[in-house]
């Protein structure tokens, strides 16, 4: 069973180096839309027995504190990239469809400023994308780079990174699967899953489970007896961005992470549904698989890793995969 995380847990590994980056967002990826959403529908299509309840409408949160004045039923600004739909669902159906980020830098969003804006797709949608930050303890308007609110997840005072989280859930809300999306943000820049994701004992991992585990005991019918948001949350899924640290020299040694990368997955995969199993009796996970382009020299391995990553998103029950390929060229 996971225990309380240690105050070593607020200090991160050293980021391994990343591949190429997008001429306009540097560092700034996202996992392929229809495939993650594809398994989104896999994961909110499945069944949980110990949540079936009547449906209730979510009390509104306060508005966001960092301005806009839009309430919880405002569409989104509108986005040549997005442009937002009214979800079909009624509006008594109000459950928050929760996701777990786990992963390193690439589940953060963590980079440099480069000038920009976030793109629009990942703008803050307020009342419909949510957030439980470790800092704060409490479900919150999300923002582009939730994980800087986070402990010990993201390194610096630049707030510009744009993670994957954003993205994903307002495409959730877009095409009808959800209406309210929230997210743990647990991942943190250069972690490997040999060691600060071992299975029931690295601290990453010991880190998600708390956090997800006082995430949805904060909602109104939760394992722990409800808490004081008064949402209804309904526990959905893993979104494992991950890989570079153990395909990599500095910290992958001589290849033996990404040798042992399929099993330390699996574990890992194994374990989470173990501690979190009163949430949701088989837990999802996507796992978005690594780019290979132009990072054979910092991350030798990460062919290894990826095809490590298809392996068990084939095999595993409830495990698909998204492809990030796509997103680095």
């Amino acid at each position: 069973m996971a225990t309380q995380a240690g105050a070593a847990d607020a200090a991160p590994h050293s980021h391994a180096q990343q591949g190429q980056r997008h001429p306009r967002h540097q560092h700034r990826h996202h996992p392929a839309r229809s495939s993650s959403a594809d398994g989104a529908k896999a994961a909110l299509h499945s069944d949980h027995p110990q949540q079936q309840q009547p449906h209730q409408a979510a009390p509104p949160l306060p508005a966001a504190t960092s301005g806009g004045g839009r309430g919880e039923n405002d569409e989104a600004p509108a986005s040549p990239l997005l442009a937002p739909r009214a979800s079909p669902l009624p509006s008594s159906d109000q459950t928050v469809d929760v996701w777990v980020l786990a992963g390193q830098s690439n589940a953060v969003g963590e980079n440099a400023y480069d000038g920009y804006d976030p793109p629009p797709q990942s703008a803050p949608w307020p009342g419909r994308l949510l957030a439980f930050p470790n800092s704060t303890g409490a479900w919150q308007d999300a923002e582009e780079n939730m994980h800087a609110l986070a402990a010990g997840c993201f390194r610096g005072a630049c707030r510009s990174g744009v993670g994957p989280a954003m993205a994903f859930g307002r495409t959730l809300i877009e095409l009808g699967l959800s209406y309210r999306v929230g997210f743990v943000p647990t991942a943190c820049g250069g972690s490997s899953l040999a060691w600060d994701w071992k299975a029931g004992e690295g601290r990453r991992f010991v880190h998600m489970v708390n956090v997800t585990r006082r995430a949805m005991e904060d909602g109104d019918g939760g394992a722990g007896g409800g808490g004081g948001s008064g949402l209804r949350l309904q526990l959905r899924g893993v979104v494992w961005v991950q890989g570079e640290s153990d395909a990599s020299r500095l910290v992958g040694g001589d290849g033996a992470h990404a040798r042992a990368y399929g099993r330390n997955l699996r574990a890992l995969i194994a374990a989470a549904r173990v501690e979190l199993r009163a949430w949701h009796p088989l837990l999802p996970f996507i796992v978005v698989k690594m780019s290979v382009a132009g990072r054979l020299g910092a991350l030798p391995w990460v062919g290894e890793v990826r095809a490590a990553q298809e392996e068990v998103a084939e095999t595993v029950p409830a495990v698909v995969s998204a492809d990030m390929e796509v997103r680095e060229r």
